[in-house]
């Protein structure tokens, strides 16, 4: 499966999804996916990063997760992960990305194997 970026926008939320494996040969697509948005014209904006259908995550996505996040608010409401699978999650658990970005993913995270 090639890896690739699907984007849906509406007046106050930005859907990126993200497909296959998120690794540096995504950053161009997911830096643009986001670069024109300005949620401060709009209260309550959020950006929803859709990890369903991600089979890996590396450091470098790592990396522009946080860059969005930096650029676009630096708060950790308005950027949303969700449904990431179990390894995905486990990745993101380990960075300490349950403590800076919201997201759905709490079963994967406390469940044990």
């Amino acid at each position: 499966m090639e890896s690739s970026i699907r984007v849906a926008r509406s007046l106050d939320c930005t859907t990126i999804s993200v497909m296959g494996i998120f690794s540096f040969g995504l950053h161009a697509a997911f830096r643009a996916a986001y670069k024109d948005e300005n949620p401060n014209q709009i209260a309550g904006f959020i950006f929803i990063i859709d990890l369903s259908r991600t089979t890996r995550i590396d450091s470098s996505a790592l990396g522009m997760l946080l860059l969005l996040r930096e650029e676009h608010g630096g708060r950790n409401d308005n950027i949303r992960l969700v449904s990431a699978n179990k390894d995905v999650a486990k990745v993101l658990k380990m960075a300490s990305f349950d403590r800076i970005f919201w997201w759905n993913n709490v079963a994967y995270l406390t469940s044990r194997p």
